[in-house]
């Protein structure tokens, strides 16, 4: 029996090996992001409906469909990794760019520029850790050893610690 590759596969492709509930999920799914709520409005039982979103969401076809749904909607709304990071840096100089703060002239009964300027700092680390998420800059790199063992584990450890056991 062939394997099949849902993830490259068109979403037309993979609605074929879906049963009508599961694609009425998928599509309700996309509508609140609520796996328990999509699975209830999709026809499930309203007692099991959260088992039941778990499990669907972790079959491969169901998975896959919800993949390649969003996937064309990104590329009907012209939305890929350039686009993204070009809209990331336009905010990201935003938050950059200081605005005059204002405070309250109780002579004039006017906001004021006194002098400071404010910045969007918490943008511009939320703007710079997506960018650096988009180009795999904080991906963790884990070493897979087959050695088994407190030999093992303790060679692998520095050497302070090692110590320690």
């Amino acid at each position: 029996m062939e394997e099949l590759n849902f993830n490259e596969m068109s979403a037309e492709e993979i609605e074929k090996h879906l049963k009508p509930k599961e694609r009425r999920f998928v599509w309700e799914y996309e509508k609140d992001w609520n796996g328990t709520r999509a699975a209830i409005r999709a026809g499930y039982s309203e007692k099991s409906a959260a088992v039941i979103a778990s499990r669907l969401l972790k079959k491969v076809n169901v998975a896959a469909y919800a993949r390649a749904r969003q996937r064309d909607q990104y590329e009907a709304l012209n939305i890929n990794k350039e686009t993204l990071s070009i809209k990331l840096n336009r905010v990201l100089e935003q938050c950059m760019e200081g605005t005059e703060h204002l405070s309250w002239n109780p002579v004039t009964r006017e906001y004021e520029p006194d002098g400071t300027f404010v910045f969007d700092s918490k943008g511009a680390n939320g703007a710079l850790k997506l960018l650096g998420d988009s180009i795999g800059m904080y991906q963790q790199q884990v070493k897979v050893s087959r050695e088994l063992g407190v030999e093992a584990f303790l060679k692998n450890q520095p050497e302070n610690e090692a110590d320690e056991f």
